[in-house]
Order: C-alpha cells, then structure tokens, then sequence
C-alpha cells in the first residue's frame, strides 16, 4: 500500500485561503506523521501475526512450572489444640513436635484400664480360704491320729475314728475344690489381663498420636489451626513445603514428540529472567491438559505430553515454590542443522 500526499496543501503547503501559514512546514510534518501512524494501527494485527509465525520457526519454547508439592500434615485422632510448636516459616527436621492435641476421653479410659489390671481383691481372698481349708485339714488329721490311739486303748470306737476320717475326706475335698476353681479363675484372669493389656497399648498409641511431628524436613507454609481449636481425624493442621528437590514439568505439544528424549537440551527462563540449563529426564509422563494459567488463547493444546525436565544447576531459592511457572526453550531446527553442519565440517 503506498500513500501519495498529492494535494493542494501537499503542492503549496506555505499557503492557506490565500495567505501565507508560517508553521505550514511543521503541519506538513504532522500531516505525514498522522497518516503513518494510521498504517501502523492498520497493519499492526498482521505484522504481530507474521512475526509470531517467524518467532516459532525460529525458537521452540513450551509452557512448564516448578513441582513443589506441600505435605499436608492431618489430624489422626479426634482432640483439641492443646499447644502449637511451630510458626509459619518456620524450618522443621523429620521427627520435630508441631502440635499437641488433647482428648479428655482417652486418658479418662487409659487410667480406668490401669485400674482394673491393679485389682487382686479376689486373688487375695482366695489365698485367704485355701489357708483356712489347710488349717481345717491339719486340725483333722490331727484328730484322726488321735482317735486312732484311744482306739487301740479301748477308750474310743471305731465308730468315732470313722467320722473323723470322713471329716479329713471332706476337707481334702474342699480343698481340691478350691484348687480347680481358682485355676479356673486364674485362667479366666489371664485372659482378661491380656485383652486389658491389649486395650491399654492401643489408648495408648493414640494417644501417642496426639503428639503431631513432622514426617519430613522443610519449611511450614500455612498453619490451619488454632490453638484451643476443636479438630477431628482427618483435619488439616498445617502444610510443610518439604526441602526436596523441585521437579520441573513441561508441557509439549503432541507433534513435538520428537523432543521428549532422554537428554534433550533445553534451556529454563523463570519469570525474573533467569536461565538454566537442563535436560529432559525421559519420554513423556502423560498425555493431559495444560493448566488454566499456561494455555495458549490460540487454542492448540486441550492435550499436551507432560514431560519432566532435570535442571543443570540449582532452581533460584525465590522461585522454589509450587506451580512457578518457566518457560523452556528448545535447540530449534535451524540451530541443529547448523550444528550438524560444523559437526561435518570439522570431519
């Protein structure tokens, strides 16, 4: 498109109605200056879309984001808040006590199963009447040796004798008797101490579980919670951001399948314009939708091949957080054929 400026002001510009203009040099300016800048307004949609389709010959970038999962750290047992060990930012190691919950009910069944294992009422009064059956039974036995002797002088009967030895057969009796029913019951006890002791090991260790620690070592993000709080199984407490290594995960294009090789080159820019080199780690992950924050408005990528890429280097420390996004920039096809062809010259 080309614009001619052919009119009577462009062909006299120093003359308006018939008089002379002294700032008609300057309006010529402004005249021309107005009409490019139309064309540029005009033009701009078509040039931003030619030079996109340049830039994406030329570069090959995908959308990524850091990994960096927070451990939701859970209420197990049914409590109140008693004490919280730990602020947010706080750095913790494996095995550190973040909270203390309560439970009144717990203790309460805890002491009265104690109770019940320290009662031997009745394993006392048992060893009470068996001594007393073993005096009785000495005390007849006594009785028959001695009637056994005023028999033989003729002072006593045979009759007599006979009782006193059925008396020591009763008494023996007795005592057998005894013996099987405390067997019987010491039995009976043991069963029921060890379903106590069973009891008691399993208040136990919920009680135990009251005692929140940490299962890894990082950086508490949020605390959920406070304390005096009310909280049952499953509740959240608060989010530890562990100090593993975050993962880097890219999302590719289905025709660009190709890049997803064990390693394959990439370059990492983070949103502070920071690069890194790195990787990619193997062949795609899974085949699922971008996130909502890195789709493209053009549409294109409702399917992408999830990637992981290993960093060269060590991520920024500001950007180690979950969901940080990056942008990976790949060797394009120009860049290797040129590559290749060093790599042929040098041969």
């Amino acid at each position: 498109m080309k614009v001619r400026f052919s009119s009577r002001k462009e062909s006299n510009p120093t003359e308006d109605g018939g008089l002379r203009v002294l700032y008609a040099p300057g309006k010529r300016a402004a005249y021309r200056l107005r009409w490019y800048l139309i064309l540029l307004l005009v033009a701009a949609p078509f040039l931003w879309f030619l030079g996109r389709v340049g830039w994406e010959a030329v570069v090959i970038e995908a959308p990524g984001q850091v990994i960096q999962p927070a451990t939701e750290i859970r209420a197990l047992e049914t409590g109140r808040v008693l004490q919280l060990h730990v602020d947010e930012h706080d750095r913790v190691s494996t095995g550190d006590a973040l909270a203390q919950l309560d439970n009144p009910a717990l203790r309460a069944e805890l002491a009265s199963l104690g109770s019940q294992m320290a009662d031997d009422a009745t394993a006392a009064a048992a060893s009470r009447q068996k001594a007393s059956l073993e005096r009785r039974l000495e005390r007849a036995r006594g009785r028959v040796q001695s009637l056994s002797e005023l028999v033989q002088q003729g002072v006593a009967t045979r009759g007599e004798l006979a009782a006193a030895e059925n008396e020591v057969d009763t008494r023996e009796n007795e005592l057998a008797a005894l013996d099987r029913m405390t067997a019987q019951e010491k039995t009976g006890n043991e069963t029921l101490i060890t379903k106590i002791q069973q009891q008691r090991s399993l208040v136990e260790q919920r009680l135990a579980q009251l005692n929140v620690r940490s299962p890894v070592s990082g950086t508490v993000q949020t605390i959920e919670v406070v304390e005096g709080e009310n909280v049952g199984p499953g509740t959240t407490l608060m989010r530890i951001e562990p100090e593993d290594r975050p993962r880097i995960h890219l999302y590719l294009e289905t025709d660009q399948v190709h890049l997803a090789t064990a390693g394959q080159p990439v370059r990492l820019r983070f949103p502070d314009g920071r690069w890194l080199d790195a990787q990619i780690a193997g062949p795609p992950i899974d085949v699922q939708r971008r996130p909502p924050s890195l789709r493209s408005a053009f549409g294109g990528d409702e399917q992408s091949l999830l990637v992981a890429a290993i960093p060269h280097g060590n991520i920024p420390e500001r950007w180690r957080v979950n969901e940080a996004p990056v942008k990976a920039r790949f060797p394009s096809a120009l860049t290797q054929w040129f590559s290749d062809g060093q790599g042929i010259d040098a041969r």
